[in-house]
């Protein structure tokens, strides 16, 4: 059995006929048995409060079975790297301090995703590490959404052995004349496409412009690699390119709900 590693699904993998391969890491164990006209994929996703293994399906429902054969040629068979397929709640360990014309550039280390498809038909959707569900908005109109706690950290600082993860720029402005702080953040990171660069996966920046407490914020999804890495190779499309403008003022509404000055 070959194992596969995130440098090799990052390069475009594609198995080969009469093989076995095996990636195992964090959360996930994915296993693909390939012959000439059938690969045969086996999954499943560990659960870190429990000590028992969970067989999940493609909806996240516990399953007996984790196996499935599929009709196709190794050619038609694909693994890419996505971001999670709901928003994200964010909750910094340590939220900055914007102050008044001041602007930061922080990251944050997004868990990932495997695609797998066939035929460029999305078959399963796998996480390499679970994540909390939550709600965020009011009970008869919100988003479904990860929580996710993490560090906002400088470009310099991004940890290059963190591997399962999508590099995801935000920059911070604050042209409002009150100090810009939050405890959280919806960041919707399925609007976002996805580059390679020096082995790390990245997502275009996102931009966040505080108005001010009675205004709120401006949020806007890049679409290129970011700055530092502009030679990045592209990877894959955002899982969603369309949104309307109730979408993103539910964000924007959240962060002036929670701005503390």
């Amino acid at each position: 059995m070959i194992n596969l590693d995130l440098e090799i699904l990052s390069t475009g993998f594609v198995p080969k006929a009469n093989n076995s391969y095996l990636f195992d890491y964090l959360d996930l164990r994915l296993e693909l048995f390939v012959e000439k006209h059938q690969t045969t994929i086996g999954y499943s996703l560990r659960r870190s409060t429990h000590d028992r293994e969970h067989q999940l399906t493609a909806n996240g429902e516990v399953s007996n079975d984790s196996f499935v054969s599929l009709q196709c040629q190794p050619e038609e068979f694909r693994i890419i790297p996505a971001t999670p397929n709901r928003p994200l709640l964010l909750k910094p360990i340590h939220a900055p301090n914007v102050f008044n014309s001041q602007e930061i550039r922080l990251w944050i280390a997004v868990p990932l995703n495997l695609q797998i498809l066939v035929k460029n038909t999305l078959v399963y959707d796998l996480p390499v590490r679970q994540l909390s569900s939550t709600w965020y908005g009011e009970p008869d109109e919100g988003d479904l959404a990860y929580t996710l706690h993490c560090r906002m950290v400088q470009h310099k600082n991004i940890d290059e052995k963190n591997r399962g993860v999508i590099w995801c720029p935000i920059v911070l402005k604050n042209e409002s004349p009150q100090i810009m702080t939050f405890s959280r953040f919806l960041f919707r990171a399925n609007l976002l496409p996805l580059f390679c660069a020096d082995n790390l996966f990245i997502s275009a920046e996102t931009d966040v412009i505080y108005k001010g407490q009675d205004h709120g914020a401006d949020v806007s999804y890049g679409k290129t690699s970011p700055l530092e890495f502009v030679e990045a190779t592209f990877l894959a499309q955002a899982r969603q390119t369309e949104w309307d403008d109730n979408l993103l003022r539910r964000s924007f509404h959240f962060i002036k709900s929670i701005s503390n000055v």
